[in-house]
């Protein structure tokens, strides 16, 4: 059962537009593990070449649902993306969190997160400040932001608090300094170090935006014994426009994994 969902902002100040779906069953009196989805760096909830709706299928045919959404400015948000920071971010996964809670068919005590690329970043900062997050999955995590933001950029937010982000793929957007400055105080390791609770990192041996280290990083820093780091030979959103390619194997193995793991 797929369900659009308006969920409301912690300070309810606008709307985050959700796909909520619960696996079907011949009965709704059970509840089921979740697994909430973030999405990436000018992405939105359906993700690149819709690897999330593929993602919420399969786990649903496991018997997991999941909550997807877009982060402000992204998708059909109606807000401007320079309201989009790591903070904005993090709170946006929290009125997931509270979504979950109040859903009868969805049980809190055993849910997930996973993270694509940025949304592995967000990811992160939400298992260190949401203490109800059993496991976490990171594709293509990236432990640094930096980079998206040039000097040039930077110069120009301190002077109007904002400069121009332009994508390849989409129209350009508002970068605010709160992300430029949020992102350069960064610190993941510690954070998954202290939460110490188990991670599946999968990264592309062949991605040349976030290297695989970075996965590999994280995932040591969990320092749990449930702890994986898959590499699959592909590129940072695995392949999923080519002929070739290996999204099918990065979907199955996070699918078996929260299995496992909720």
């Amino acid at each position: 059962m797929k369900q659009k969902v308006m969920m409301k902002s912690l300070d309810a100040a606008y709307d985050i537009v959700s796909v909520v779906t619960i696996p079907d069953t011949d009965t709704k009196s059970e509840n089921y593990p979740v697994v909430v989805l973030c999405h990436g760096t000018g992405s939105n909830k359906d993700e690149v070449g819709n690897l999330y709706v593929e993602l919420a299928s399969k786990l649903a045919e496991t018997g997991i649902a999941s909550v997807r959404f877009d982060f402000v400015g992204n998708g059909e948000s109606k807000e401007d993306y320079i309201g989009y920071t790591l903070t904005s971010a993090v709170n946006d996964v929290k009125s997931a969190v509270e979504y979950i809670k109040q859903n009868p068919l969805l049980d809190e005590t055993r849910m997930g997160i996973v993270g694509f690329s940025q949304g592995g970043s967000v990811a992160a900062l939400s298992v260190g400040a949401i203490e109800e997050f059993k496991c976490m999955v990171g594709w293509s995590a990236a432990l640094s932001l930096e980079s998206l933001a040039t000097d040039e950029m930077r110069k120009t937010a301190d002077a109007q608090g904002w400069a121009w982000l332009d994508f390849d793929f989409r129209d350009s957007v508002r970068l605010s300094k709160q992300w430029m400055d949020e992102t350069a105080e960064m610190d993941l390791l510690p954070i998954l170090k202290e939460r110490h609770l188990p991670m599946l990192g999968i990264a592309g041996t062949l991605d040349t935006v976030v290297p695989c280290e970075c996965s590999k990083k994280m995932v040591e820093a969990t320092n749990h014994p449930d702890s994986e780091l898959y590499l699959v030979e592909t590129d940072h959103i695995f392949s999923v426009f080519e002929h070739d390619k290996a999204w099918p194997k990065v979907i199955d193995k996070t699918v078996s994994w929260l299995k496992e793991q909720l």
